[in-house]
């Protein structure tokens, strides 16, 4: 085992993976507080929905 050549990329090289790691990162992390948002926003119109529905407000009734 001892003999196997292992090969090291530059630490330029290296550098510039991790940067292209951090940059996804970012992007993933941006992408799961919009989501949060959505699913927040999602929620109350779920809430709001619901409370209109038991108040009636949902569909016509003979008076209207």
């Amino acid at each position: 085992m001892k003999q196997i050549p292992i090969p090291i990329p530059s630490l330029k090289h290296q550098l510039s993976v991790v940067t292209e790691i951090d940059t996804h990162f970012s992007r993933l992390d941006e992408a799961v507080t919009t989501l949060q948002g959505i699913q927040a926003r999602l929620k109350q119109a779920r809430a709001s929905i619901l409370k209109a529905a038991v108040e009636g407000r949902l569909v016509e009734t003979e008076a209207e």
